[in-house]
């Protein structure tokens, strides 16, 4: 056989080598391309996760299936495989919230649910700015006066322009039931004083609610020392 030279690059310089023959040369290309061929066999075997859900004959289980898997996979492109507008909205909504991720309530089709979960991600977030995408005044209103509430900051109160909103985001925030009274929506009432009777573990602010349930739920959470949250 015939010997063959070659150099090999160190950190000293080069150093010509001279010891392999041409056959043994050949065995070490060989062992080369094998191993490169192993390692693209390799890289071709990994897939996308199989997706469990297409293995269901009944369409509303399996979208309810693939709602679920885009949460726990943290892969919000499962709903965008989902062909039915509804569910495909609702799971979007669902990512959005345990995600945290605003841009995901963009892909909503449907407006009012659009509006709800950039509700839930803002109170989730404590995020004006999924407030401001709000198209509803009312729950955009609603989402500053949470807001308001989560971070005490009494400043928000003034972004707030219904009347009974911006009363009742006083009253949570400085925990004073004296704004209740100025409001005029029962349902908003009785929330006002339940946020402010919990808040003060007062009973006496709870008996003012006008509904039974609400009213047995403020005063036993309000003897008991719980927040409202």
């Amino acid at each position: 056989a015939k010997l063959m030279s070659f150099a090999i690059m160190t950190k000293r310089g080069i150093i010509k080598m001279s010891s392999f023959y041409s056959r043994n040369t050949f065995v070490l290309l060989f062992i080369l391309a094998a191993m490169i061929i192993a390692g693209c066999a390799k890289g071709q075997n990994t897939q996308i996760p199989e997706n469990p859900c297409n293995n269901l004959d009944n369409t509303d289980e399996k979208y309810n299936c693939m709602i679920n898997l885009a949460s726990q996979r943290m892969d919000k492109s499962i709903c965008g495989q989902i062909d039915d507008s509804q569910f495909k909205d609702s799971c979007y909504a669902k990512f959005a919230f345990q995600a945290k991720d605003v841009p995901s309530c963009e892909q909503i089709s449907l407006l009012e649910k659009k509006d709800s979960c950039y509700f839930s991600v803002a109170a989730a977030k404590k995020d004006l700015l999924a407030c401001a995408a709000i198209k509803s005044q009312v729950m955009r209103e609603s989402c500053y006066q949470v807001i308001a509430q989560q971070t005490n900051d009494i400043a928000l109160c003034e972004r707030i322009t219904i009347d009974d909103i911006k009363n009742e985001c006083y009253a949570s925030v400085k925990k004073d039931d004296s704004y209740c009274i100025e409001i005029d929506n029962p349902e908003i009432k009785d929330v006002c004083y339940q946020t402010v009777g919990i808040a003060n573990r007062n009973i006496v602010i709870c008996q003012k609610i006008q509904d039974a349930g609400k009213q047995a739920t403020c005063s036993k959470r309000a003897s008991m020392g719980k927040t409202y949250q």
